[in-house]
């Protein structure tokens, strides 16, 4: 090849690669563009999404003025029918000075019952917020006793509970504790719990509370289940609906049906044979009688006394203190204090207390 043909041929190069060089120059540029287009349209999304955002809450605060102004034309219409019997006794007196002393008095006394109702609707926020706190804590505890949770307490603060020779387990974090609520639950000794119930118990996972909407108070209770062969549901729940401004006694409850594998896998009743006379006649009949056990806890829709108590030991005292029940240094409180003739005598229930603490 002569160098002149060499040099046309690397000019000829030179011309493509420049020709290239700008073919990829227009891709970048426009590979910019259409990024830049997608950029402004994810922009005009997000003030979409922002106005959008923007007119609910102007909307919320209009519904919350709404809210507002039904409330105070019912809390007013509550205190007319309230002092209704009060006008008519002060109309009854013949003193026109006491009448109009005592109608100041009235004016006064609706005033506190607004204050009082406003006061309720307050607590119920404040009360709504701390309990979702409460609820969160013990979500991140059943992530530490599943092994889903990262440590956070340092291994130096560990070693002070370790004994001689003692080590830190490697991926202490992944590891489980294992019969964690079976323990609680037993422990806890508020639930009548059978040798059947402790074989079952053993592939107890989980148990949490949540809120269901509409009633603040309202709570659902969960179990949660391993895989068993003795019933088919992962999770066994028990729902308590409470009347608006209640939070001790529940008027409605909701409770999961068990769905055992056969007839004698389910312990919470029992087949009896039961001799019937007539005359000289006598029949066996087989008859089916409710054990007392902690499965049939799923079977008790009724609201009464015992329903109070149920929502006391969930809300106040298993969450609470389930590390103590777990460890089984608390003695479980008695809720149903039937055997205690005299309520007010606080000896009888000190001395049961003891007693109770002596059995563990």
């Amino acid at each position: 090849m002569s160098s002149e043909e060499a040099k046309n041929t690397i000019e000829n190069k030179e011309e493509i690669n420049q020709e290239e060089n700008k073919e990829d120059k227009k891709d970048i540029e426009k590979k910019k563009d259409e990024n830049k287009t997608k950029e402004n349209k994810e922009d005009l999304n997000k003030e979409d999404d922002k106005k959008e955002e923007n007119i609910k809450e102007d909307n919320k605060k209009e519904e919350n003025k709404e809210d507002i102004k039904k409330d105070n034309k019912d809390i007013k219409e509550e205190i007319k029918e309230n002092e209704k019997d009060i006008l008519k006794e002060i109309n009854k007196l013949n003193n026109s000075e006491i009448k109009s002393k005592l109608l100041q008095l009235n004016y006064f006394n609706n005033e506190k019952y607004q204050i009082e109702k406003n006061y309720a609707k307050e607590y119920d926020i404040i009360k709504a917020k701390y309990e979702n706190k409460y609820l969160e804590i013990y979500s991140e505890i059943q992530k530490i006793i599943n092994g889903e949770s990262k440590e956070k307490i340092s291994n130096d603060e560990i070693k002070k509970y370790l004994k001689e020779n003692e080590k830190i387990e490697e991926n202490l974090d992944e590891s489980k504790i294992e019969d964690y609520w079976e323990k609680v639950i037993i422990n806890s000794k508020y639930f009548t719990i059978t040798e059947k119930d402790k074989k079952i118990l053993k592939y107890l996972k989980k148990v949490w509370m949540e809120k269901i909407e509409n009633n603040i108070n309202n709570f659902i209770i969960n179990f949660q289940f391993e895989k068993n062969d003795y019933f088919s549901n992962e999770i066994l729940y028990k729902k308590y609906y409470f009347p608006e401004n209640e939070e001790n006694k529940p008027n409605k409850i909701d409770v999961c049906e068990i769905n055992w594998y056969s007839q004698d896998k389910n312990h919470t009743i029992e087949k009896k044979k039961k001799k019937i006379k007539k005359g000289k006649n006598v029949t066996t009949k087989i008859i089916t009688e409710d054990i007392d056990c902690f499965f049939s806890f799923f079977k008790n829709n009724e609201c009464n006394s015992f329903t109070n108590d149920e929502c006391f030991f969930f809300k106040e005292d298993l969450f609470n203190n389930q590390l103590e029940y777990y460890l089984n240094i608390r003695v479980g409180i008695t809720y149903h204090a039937d055997d205690l003739k005299d309520d007010d005598d606080d000896d009888i229930y000190e001395n049961k207390k003891k007693e109770e603490c002596k059995n563990q």
